[in-house]
């Protein structure tokens, strides 16, 4: 995946997306970020969250990713970033009121950060996660995966679990924070092991399904990402199902 810098003066990088038309993606170095840019304009909600965390670093890099997030609202919508509104529902799933047809989505891990944006008929989701080593992985892919997903899971050296755990995590994740559902949807509900680049994704909501196209990303320095898109109807049917259930 080619990469091209967006802002020569933050390190923000916007990520081609080839054939993907009103939508556009930004990996993000929150560390660096956060020392080259001075991180006002923030709201007073964004700074009492990151006072509640409990290590400065930690708070730094959502200061960071909050305020990227700003910066490339801004660019997308022609808004001043201090101006722009940023709300989330119930379940988090977040919104820019005022400008209905744009719809966005942040994830970040450790020093990386991720903001995506769609500008189409398409929610979108991402996620990002630094592998690393899971003490617990072996249960965690047992209660999280699909039996498909259990199956190829088997076939996997032990040595590479830990990165095909976080391969197939981001994948999910990036597909329910697009259909706006957070976790009321079982992880395990939802099968990727087919997925190598980008694949249909088929969400059971009851004796209905929808689909969510998913796409596997290449990010640099040791993290896994996906990206996931998802028509306006199947969002809608997707939640309407869970918070029915």
């Amino acid at each position: 995946m080619a990469y091209a810098e967006l802002n020569a003066e933050a390190p923000v990088i916007e990520l081609a997306l080839g054939s993907l038309r009103g939508v556009r993606l930004w990996q993000v170095d929150l560390d660096s970020y956060a020392a080259l840019v001075p991180l006002d304009g923030l709201n007073s909600f964004e700074h009492q969250r990151a006072k509640s965390m409990a290590f400065e670093r930690d708070a730094r890099r959502y200061l960071a990713c909050r305020h990227a997030l700003r910066r490339v609202l801004s660019a997308v919508t022609g808004a001043l970033p201090q101006d722009i509104r940023i709300d989330a529902d119930a379940v988090g799933k977040p919104s820019c009121p005022g400008f209905d047809g744009v719809q966005f989505n942040l994830s970040h891990s450790e020093h990386h950060g991720l903001i995506g944006v769609s500008t189409s008929s398409s929610a979108i989701g991402v996620d990002v996660e630094v592998v690393r080593s899971l003490p617990e992985v072996q249960a965690l892919a047992m209660t999280h995966f699909s039996p498909a997903e259990r199956q190829l899971w088997s076939t996997i050296p032990e040595q590479r679990r830990n990165a095909v755990f976080f391969d197939l995590w981001v994948r999910k994740e990036a597909c329910l924070k697009a259909l706006g559902v957070g976790l009321a949807a079982e992880p395990s509900s939802i099968n990727v092991s087919e997925i190598s680049r980008t694949a249909k994704v088929d969400v059971p909501l009851g004796e209905r399904r929808c689909d969510v196209s998913v796409y596997a990303l290449d990010l640099s320095g040791g993290a896994t990402a996906a990206l996931a898109l998802a028509e306006l109807s199947s969002v809608a049917l997707a939640r309407q199902h869970f918070q029915a259930s």
